[in-house]
């Protein structure tokens, strides 16, 4: 489900930055991915199972193991802000991962909360490259097994043992108006400082758009539809955010 999601609906890039910038001065480089086989409409999940990440040779492990951040963005998250103010604020500058909210898996989600969305996700090796590195080595037996990326990542966070801030962070999904953070003790650094996860707040990066609709202060929609190209266009020209000629919708 969220494996196809992410790749059937992804553009075949990744952002890429580099883990010496400074808050104030991020560089972001575009890497082309390697060509995605042909989509058919007999096409299943597996696929697109070399595809997954972090098996996808450009993106998280090679990146990863070059001491790079990598952030991967759905076709379908819209960028209406500038999300690198969130990812600088001091709260969230130390953290391993940072992502927006879903609910899938729901073996996961109805205990927590909200999960960690695949669909838009920073990966930062600036913390410990080290801890980084064995989570994405869990990460990538899961998805090997499973075939969908968003319950690799979150499967990934419950077995290497992380624990939620359920008094002091917002771990609700479509009310969330503050942060999430969870610890990963297992995974501390040469400092000892755990192995941070951020959830951004859904009311800043949108999921279920029916509930929070799109405003001046969202910076991500990532409105949940149908996963057919007309009903991604559809939600987009229901909220003013199709700006392509009605002809080609």
């Amino acid at each position: 489900m969220g494996f196809c999601n992410s790749f059937a609906g992804m553009a075949a890039m990744a952002i890429v930055t580099s883990s010496a910038t400074t808050a104030k001065n991020v560089s972001l480089d575009l890497l082309p991915l390697e060509p995605l086989p042909a989509i058919s409409p007999e096409a299943v999940c597996a696929d697109w199972a070399a595809w997954v990440p972090p098996m996808s040779g450009p993106t998280v492990v090679m990146q990863v193991e070059a001491g790079h951040d990598v952030m991967m963005s759905d076709a379908d998250a819209l960028w209406l802000a500038d999300p690198m103010k969130d990812f600088s604020l001091p709260g969230v500058v130390g953290s391993s991962i940072v992502a927006s909210r879903g609910s899938f898996p729901g073996e996961v989600g109805h205990v927590w909360g909200a999960t960690i969305c695949m669909g838009f996700i920073l990966f930062r090796t600036t913390a410990s490259r080290v801890a980084m590195r064995e989570f994405v080595t869990v990460m990538n037996a899961l998805v090997l097994e499973e075939k969908d990326d968003q319950i690799a990542v979150n499967i990934a966070a419950r077995d290497l043992g992380i624990v939620w801030n359920q008094e002091d962070s917002d771990m609700r999904y479509t009310e969330s108006t503050g942060f999430g953070v969870g610890f990963i003790d297992s995974l501390s650094d040469d400092d000892n400082q755990p192995f941070t996860v951020t959830l951004l707040p859904h009311s800043a990066y949108t999921r279920i758009c029916a509930s929070t609709p799109v405003s001046n202060t969202t910076v991500v929609a990532h409105c949940i539809s149908s996963k057919t190209p007309q009903s991604k266009a559809d939600w987009m020209h229901r909220m003013d955010l199709w700006a392509v000629d009605e002809d080609t919708r």
